[in-house]
């Protein structure tokens, strides 16, 4: 798990290089743990911390979405750069509007 600032800092740099078009951003983070015994002694004690990042990317009324455990510079280069390629392959849909609590809402169908 990461600070809320740290996390705020990391959804800033994800918008930023949205470059004025919406995008919702979810983070997940996970840790997991293994301890593991052997004649009533601890014999192998594994623990690992896992972080991802899922955007999705509106361009008018197109959605692309991408994630990544990368959170460097240049994986949040990468993760918005697939977002927006794959927002501009999508089939558009007839209403989308992304409100301040970043909730979407979306009617009609494909095409």
């Amino acid at each position: 798990m990461i600070a809320e600032n740290e996390a705020r800092k990391l959804s800033d740099a994800i918008l930023l290089r949205c470059k004025g078009n919406q995008a919702e951003i979810t983070f997940q983070f996970n840790d997991a743990a293994l301890t593991r015994f052997a004649n009533n002694i601890i014999h192998q004690n594994v623990a690992e911390r896992d972080a991802e990042v899922t955007v999705r990317y509106f361009i008018g009324k197109q959605i692309g979405t991408a994630s990544t455990n990368r959170l460097d510079e240049a994986g949040l280069d990468e993760l918005v750069k697939h977002a927006r390629t794959n927002a501009k392959a999508s089939p558009k849909i007839r209403i989308i509007r992304l409100t301040r609590s970043g909730f979407c809402s979306a009617s009609g169908h494909l095409g």
